[in-house]
C-alpha cells in the first residue's frame, strides 16, 4: 500500500484515484473505505474535474 503526505497527514494513496487533481487542506481526516474520486465517465466521455477538500474536514 502506498501512501503520501498532505497538509502534514499521511494519506493512503488508495483512496484518491487522480492526485494531480486534488487538493486537501489541513487537518482533513479520510475515514477508511472513504473513495475520493476526480472523474466520471458519462456518454462516453471521460469528465475530470479538480477536488478541494477544505482545513478540518472529515469524509465518512
Amino acid at each position: 500500500m502506498r501512501s503520501l503526505c498532505v497538509g502534514g497527514e499521511t494519506v493512503s494513496s488508495n483512496s484518491l484515484t487522480d492526485p494531480h487533481l486534488v487538493t486537501v487542506g489541513d487537518h482533513v481526516r479520510l475515514n477508511i473505505g472513504a473513495y475520493v474520486q476526480c472523474h466520471t465517465f458519462e456518454q462516453r466521455l471521460l469528465k475530470l474535474a479538480p477536488v478541494t477538500i477544505n482545513h478540518s474536514s472529515v469524509l465518512m
